[in-house]
């Protein structure tokens, strides 16, 4: 079997022999023409030459004449199926807008040699130029003479933190430690009194509580225990029930699926078929319309009037009732098991345990006398011993913690000092190169230079800000971050979304489309007038983007709000409506074009998908004009 692609050639090549062949007779009838009539040489001449044309190309453009006492010329335009996707959304034209990174120094030092020119393309890591190394190694060193300085200042504030901090908790240790101990031995004894109080009437409360609880069992017991029965009886009622109803169910939905077969085979049979050869198969026990009219009687008659629907709806009712009986079985069963922590329908269980309750509920009662006792004799007043051992405690803590955050101080201080230098000549590291070289930090064009070969420049250090005043080298765009600003109307914004997927074309790169979306919507009017108000939107190139591109170059932007993806499609102007049908001129095998109804989907204006009809590859027929003689 031919590839596809080989199809489309053989049947390119087929078109174009036919319309080349076509061509040709119509040369030499306008040759027969121009002789009859005596045509102008320039009108011949531009006849002919349009035959040739388009014999030539095949399949560009074809011409089609009608005969008539007009003598009226019709000329159609060749449109080709084909597979994409079909997009409408929301246009507008402006300019793209590049990121611009500007590129400096932290170090003193000369400019030896400037690689590039304003206006020129580089890539990410192309050198730009050359500076004096060996002034730049120079002027590092002040910077790490800075490091080791703020390193040395942070050991000396550690230490000093340290030596300090050691004496300051010895000094609140010994301050606070004699008045602790004193509050603890004083209170130690009248604490113990009061759990020992407090224990005891928790445990004759607890016990009371158990025995309320358990002469409430004994009297709801018995009646809980055969409610609880009466339910489980009541499940297992419906349970029986629904199944019953199910069983039922599927020998009657297996007879109705039999009857409707039968019935099916037996229209079957009798298609096409006399009475009288159908009533000779009713005579003949053996026929097979006569087995099957049997088959029919006998599943009819086992149905005997019952039917899945009903049966569907008993099953549904009984299955519910069920499933209602069994959760509150369920639920009263757990509400049962956790009220009662006895074995199931053990009664002497229950008994035993009021008794033993009753025995408990006597000794913590006598429990709680002795400790009431001993409370009152046992505790001595030591309320001022221990409320000055707290103030002595919380002076001594507050003294303490304010050395401790002195010292905390220094040393946060100095530890940012070192940091912050330590980050800057990282930094600065960071940005050099052994041999003095500045490369391209990204792919893009120069903006402008700011220094020429053999300038000097200085860094230096503002303390105010403490800041440090970097030299600019040169500016360059950034290609692989590329926006297009546009205006959207407050008609169309409510429509648009930040990540909405969107396409860019640009007319300095013809033929091109540029994946992107958008990425930042102004909630403030861009333009705000008696008329109209709208709003800016920012839309991203996606991927990676190796153009030349320069700032301000025009672009055309459409947000994409709906795609029919992978369809087929073909022009608008190939499809003609009549009375709700769609149809086209299919260009045939023979090269004369038939009318064909097609189905349509969804259309942006320019294409429509086409559903139902048409192939990849088809070629249709559009009237393009038509030139009178």
């Amino acid at each position: 079997m031919p590839e596809p692609m080989e199809e489309q050639k053989a049947l390119a090549a087929k078109v174009q022999k036919e319309t080349e062949s076509t061509a040709q007779k119509e040369l030499l009838k306008l040759l027969e023409e121009e002789h009859k009539r005596r045509l102008p040489p320039k009108k011949y001449w531009a006849a002919a030459l349009t035959l040739l044309v388009l014999a030539g190309g095949g399949l560009g453009w074809w011409i089609y004449t009608e005969k008539g006492s007009s003598e009226d010329e019709v000329t159609y335009r060749q449109y080709t199926v084909q597979r994409g996707d079909v997009t409408v959304g929301i246009s507008e034209s402006s300019s793209i807008s590049l990121d611009r990174e500007v590129i400096t120094f932290p170090v003193s030092t000369t400019v030896e040699k400037i690689f590039v020119k304003a206006g020129e393309s580089v890539r990410k890591g192309d050198p730009l130029m050359r500076l004096n190394a060996e002034e730049i190694e120079a002027g590092m060193v002040s910077y790490r003479l800075q490091v080791q300085m703020a390193e040395l200042e942070l050991e000396q504030a550690k230490l000093d933190q340290q030596s300090k901090l050691v004496k300051a908790e010895q000094e609140y240790r010994a301050t606070v430690l004699e008045g602790e101990l004193a509050a603890d031995n004083q209170s130690l004894s009248v604490s113990d009194l009061e759990k020992k109080l407090a224990s005891a009437q928790e445990d004759l409360e607890d016990a009371l509580e158990n025995l309320d609880k358990y002469r409430n069992y004994e009297e709801d017991y018995d009646d809980d225990y055969s409610d609880l029965q009466a339910l489980e009886k009541r499940v297992e009622t419906y349970r029986s029930l629904y199944q019953d109803y199910q069983s039922q169910y599927d020998t009657v939905a297996d007879l109705e699926i039999k009857i409707a077969s039968y019935r099916e085979r037996i229209d079957e049979l009798c298609e096409g078929k006399t009475e009288e050869e159908i009533q000779d198969w009713k005579e003949d026990e053996d026929s097979t319309y006569s087995k099957y009219l049997k088959l029919l009687a006998d599943a009819q008659e086992e149905l005997a009037g019952r039917d899945s629907e009903s049966l569907s709806g008993s099953y549904r009712s009984a299955y519910e009732k069920y499933q209602t009986y069994q959760e509150k079985y369920s639920d009263r069963l757990a509400d049962f098991n956790e009220e009662y922590d006895v074995e199931y329908g053990d009664d002497d269980e229950l008994e035993d345990k009021i008794e033993k309750l009753e025995d408990t509920v006597s000794d913590y009662a006598d429990a709680l006398e002795q400790a009431k006792l001993n409370q009152k004799t046992g505790t001595l007043s030591a309320e001022q011993i221990r409320e000055l051992a707290e103030l002595s405690a919380q002076t001594a803590l507050s003294q303490y913690n304010l050395t401790k955050l002195l010292l905390n101080q220094d040393v946060d201080e100095a530890q940012e000092i070192y940091d912050q230098t330590l980050r800057q000549i990282n930094e600065i590291q960071q940005s050099l190169s052994d041999d003095g070289i500045v490369y391209a930090p990204c792919t893009g064009m120069i903006v402008s230079i700011s220094l020429d070969e053999g300038d000097d420049f200085d860094v230096t250090y503002d303390e105010d800000t403490d800041t440090l005043r970097e030299q600019t080298l040169l500016t360059m765009t950034d290609i692989s971050s590329v926006y297009v600003p546009i205006t959207v109307s407050e008609e169309d914004i409510l429509n648009v979304y930040i990540g909405q997927p969107s396409t860019v074309t640009m007319t300095a790169f013809e033929g091109m489309t540029f994946e992107a979306e958008v990425d930042t919507i102004s909630v403030e009017a861009a333009r705000s007038g008696a008329a109209t108000v709208s709003y800016t939107v920012n839309v991203r190139y996606l991927g990676e983007n190796e153009l030349d591109m320069y700032e301000g170059m025009s672009a055309q932007t459409t947000l994409i709000q709906r795609t029919a993806a992978d369809v087929l499609y073909v022009s608008n102007q190939a499809v003609t409506n009549t009375d709700g049908i769609a149809a086209v001129q299919k260009l045939g095998e023979d090269g004369n074009a038939v009318t064909a109804r097609i189905k349509t989907g969804f259309s942006n204006g320019q294409y429509v998908e086409i559903l139902e009809g048409l192939e990849e590859g088809d070629v249709v027929l559009a009237e393009s004009g038509v030139s009178r003689q």
